[in-house]
């Protein structure tokens, strides 16, 4: 999917708090749930973002981090961040209506995920070149830099956690040259730092 109005796209254009969640409904035969997000008439909510790292990509599934927090690339953690601080607030305002039971903030705001992750559709997402031609999903490795135009589809629900799906328009790719560093950190192996909270579900 290409287009010549990008600039309908960016960030700044859009308002968190005007986007309209539907009651969560399990999806097919999992066991998610999926509440489907519009704008206030009733539109796909697509959004531009920045050049970004691929950090981790599974043949479906992108994983992608800011490079730096300047112009656009700060416009967009702006919005990212009034967009996770009105879901987390909408969900617990919508526990009772949606779930059957109310949900204290505080156990939602530790159920978000605000990691983001991109969905690549195979029939509907496309990767493109600095020239516009169509790549095939080899092209995409850590480390690559991919600008996209991605589709906020869903807010997804578990059983313990919920997420937003974000789905890849079009992508382009920018190559980069992967630097080896002189020093790199060693994982402890040892640390297992892990609280033992109770246990929160929506269901």
């Amino acid at each position: 999917m290409t287009t010549n109005q990008q600039t309908n796209f960016l960030a700044e254009t859009f308002e968190p708090d005007s986007f309209i969640f539907q009651k969560p409904k399990k999806y097919k035969n999992s066991q998610l749930m999926t509440s489907k997000i519009r704008n206030r008439n009733n539109e796909n909510i697509i959004i531009q973002f920045p050049k970004m790292a691929v950090e981790g990509w599974d043949n479906k599934v992108v994983n992608l981090e800011f490079m730096n927090s300047t112009n656009y690339n700060k416009k967009v953690q702006n919005f990212l961040s009034q967009l996770n601080e009105f879901v987390i607030n909408h969900i617990c305002c919508q526990s009772e209506t949606w779930f059957g039971k109310n949900i204290p903030l505080e156990n939602i705001k530790n159920m978000y995920n605000d990691k983001l992750k991109f969905v690549f559709d195979n029939s509907t997402s496309q990767l493109i070149d600095k020239r516009e031609n169509d790549l095939d999903t080899s092209e995409i490795s850590k480390g690559v830099i991919l600008e996209s135009i991605c589709l906020l589809k869903y807010l997804v629900f578990t059983k313990d956690s919920c997420f937003l799906h974000w789905e890849i328009c079009t992508a382009k790719v920018h190559k980069k040259t992967q630097r080896v560093p002189l020093f790199g950190f060693i994982e402890d192996t040892d640390d297992h730092s892990e609280s033992d909270e109770e246990n929160l579900t929506f269901w």
